[in-house]
C-alpha cells in the first residue's frame, strides 16, 4: 500500500514541524511546504523518502499548486505574530488561507485542516485575533 501524501503549509514551525513528525510516525508521506526548503531539509533531514521538502510560498497560487498536486490531504499550519511589510495578519491568515482552501479544492483533495493558533474574535481589539475569523 502507498502512503497517503500529506502536504503541510507552515511545517517549520512551532506547531507544524510536530504535524509533521506525528503524521510521518502513522506511515503518511509528508510534502514539508516552505518558502525555504533546505531550512525544512536542516529541521527533518534528507534520507527519508518520506518526507518532502518543496517550496511553498502561500503567497503564489502556482507555489501553492504545485506543493499540492497529487496529494490526499493539506494542513495549513501558517501563522504570523508580527506584521511586517506585505506580511500583513490579512494576508497571511485570510488571503493566503483562502488560497490553500481554493488549490486543495481545485485538486479535489480529500482533506484540509486548518490551524488557527488562537481564537478568533472578528470584535476583539487585537488585529491578529480579528484577521482569523476570515
Amino acid at each position: 500500500m502507498v502512503a497517503p501524501i500529506i502536504t503541510v503549509f507552515g511545517a517549520t514551525g512551532f506547531l507544524g514541524h510536530r504535524i509533521v513528525r506525528r503524521l510521518h510516525e502513522h506511515g503518511c508521506t509528508v510534502r514539508i511546504a516552505s518558502r525555504h526548503p533546505s531550512q525544512a531539509r536542516a529541521l527533518f533531514g534528507t534520507n527519508d523518502p518520506r518526507l518532502q521538502a518543496v517550496e511553498g510560498d502561500i503567497r503564489s497560487s502556482q507555489s501553492v499548486a504545485e506543493a499540492i498536486a497529487g496529494a490526499r490531504g493539506v494542513v495549513n499550519s501558517v501563522s504570523l505574530y508580527t506584521e511586517r511589510g506585505k506580511q500583513t495578519f490579512h494576508s497571511v491568515h485570510v488571503e493566503a488561507a483562502q488560497r490553500v482552501a481554493v488549490e486543495a479544492g481545485r485538486f479535489g483533495v480529500e482533506q484540509l485542516v486548518h490551524i488557527s493558533g488562537i481564537g478568533a474574535d472578528a470584535q476583539s481589539r487585537s488585529s491578529i485575533a480579528q484577521s482569523r475569523t476570515g
